[in-house]
């Protein structure tokens, strides 16, 4: 059997561990899949990894990672979508505090489909006499599950757009034909945007999916107008 962690302690050692037993990093610590529900920004909430030793330390030193995507046709839903990944802040690409935050990472694939990335880490060895390569590479794969757009939305180029002010849309079922629907000459209606159609005083709709505008047959409390149905 190996030394125990705890009963072994080092003096005077330059390692960033300090008095403690160390290795060099052997697995990264983080999710396996993650859901997607935001599109053109970075993923929210972030994406976390750590790298741990064989203590189960988190791993103290120079190491890098880079996120990339696996090209397997078994995994990769969206390659005829051109999916991509990018870090705008190149700083998370280095470890910080034993840990890499990626608050800056962006992924784009079509919504509902999946895509699965490789996060390599890459952290620098002791140069040792007589060694070729002192980079000890590790990597994890995660699946991402995109969302599906919703009703209020539409597919534009590939991403989940909500429908501006001026336009709505109260289709279940959204794909590339799906259409922003324009409000602005509709008899009864103040505005809309997204899922929501804002009615004047004296109309009024049945239900949240009905885009039928009903005029009241005459005033009263219950025809108020607004965002309210039924």
């Amino acid at each position: 059997n190996g030394p125990n962690i705890d009963d072994v302690i080092f003096t005077n050692n330059k390692a960033n561990y300090g008095i403690k037993i160390a290795t060099q990093a052997l697995k990264i610590i983080g999710p396996s899949s993650y859901v997607v529900t935001v599109y053109n920004k970075p993923l929210s909430p972030a994406v976390n990894f750590g790298v741990v030793d064989f203590y189960n330390q988190i791993v103290q030193g120079d190491v890098k990672m880079l996120p990339t995507i696996i090209d397997s046709t078994n995994e990769i839903q969206c390659m005829q979508e051109n999916p991509y990944v990018s870090i705008i802040n190149a700083a998370e690409l280095s470890i910080k505090n034993g840990y890499f935050n990626f608050t800056s990472l962006e992924i784009f694939c079509y919504p509902s489909k999946k895509l699965q990335l490789q996060f390599q880490a890459d952290s620098s060895l002791p140069e040792i006499a007589g060694t070729r390569n002192n980079v000890l590479s590790i990597s994890k794969a995660v699946q991402f599950q995109f969302r599906q757009c919703t009703k209020g939305e539409t597919i534009v180029v590939g991403t989940c757009v909500p429908c501006q002010n001026g336009t709505y849309s109260l289709s279940d079922t959204v794909d590339y034909s799906t259409k922003c629907i324009d409000c602005t000459q509709m008899e009864g209606v103040l505005s809309c945007h997204f899922k929501n159609i804002d009615v004047e005083v004296k109309y009024w709709r049945r239900h949240d999916d009905s885009q039928t505008i009903l005029s009241c047959f005459s005033y009263f409390d219950g025809c108020n107008g607004g965002y309210n149905t039924g």
